[in-house]
């Protein structure tokens, strides 16, 4: 992310400082369709949250309270963008003005904790011959892997607006990507689907693309 932001005016020649609360830093900028306001995430001490800023004076307000879910979808090269693309698609402005984002769910709850006792062996297999693999230390190895790995990354897709409250968009599930069609009347998304994999990284898991209205 990046610890401040300033807009440049090349009619005036000037810079226009953005002011952003201390110990934040902001990511994922999109331009409005106007080129009036610069939506972003702001990543306080305590939750990630959808920030617009006024590009003729610099002031930044909070769109909404509701904690974004900045984690696939954050990843380097996230949103199905290159990584030196500016932007990436956490963000995306609507048809109305709001901007759609995956957020914390509602219902998420406390984080699973883990069993005191194992409720499963855990049995590694290995074949008789050689099988040379990639060496990946961060794989999922247990059940509470799996519990936590689907805690933190199960997003609810919303709008946010000022003034009202986030709405909600389908069920919550593992976003990887979104799209918004050009009429803001469908979104296309990529999401994760299970079983998990104890053998393969995230980004080999299996993968489900639909569209939603």
């Amino acid at each position: 992310g990046n610890k401040g932001v300033q807009l440049y005016s090349l009619a005036d020649r000037r810079m226009y400082p953005v002011q952003l609360p201390a110990a934040s830093f902001a990511s994922d900028f999109r331009w409005s369709p106007d080129g009036k306001q610069l939506a972003f995430i702001l990543h306080l001490p305590t939750a990630s949250q959808v920030w617009v800023a006024e590009v003729a004076t610099g002031t930044a307000r909070a769109v909404s309270d509701a904690p974004v879910l900045a984690t696939l979808m954050a990843r380097p090269g996230g949103g199905g963008e290159a990584p030196e693309t500016a932007g990436g698609r956490m963000l995306q402005w609507m048809p109305d003005g709001s901007l759609l984002v995956a957020l914390v769910p509602n219902n998420r709850g406390p984080e699973p904790a883990e069993p005191p006792v194992p409720t499963a062996p855990i049995i590694r297999r290995t074949r008789e011959k050689e099988t040379p693999t990639v060496t990946l230390p961060f794989l999922l190895r247990t059940a509470h892997d799996e519990r936590l790995f689907r805690y933190y990354t199960t997003a609810q897709l919303a709008t946010v607006a000022p003034g009202r409250a986030p709405r909600a968009i389908g069920a919550p599930a593992m976003y990887l990507d979104y799209w918004v069609s050009p009429d803001g009347k469908a979104i296309l998304r990529e999401t994760l689907e299970e079983p998990f994999s104890y053998l393969v990284a995230f980004s080999g898991f299996g993968r489900k693309l639909d569209v939603i209205d």
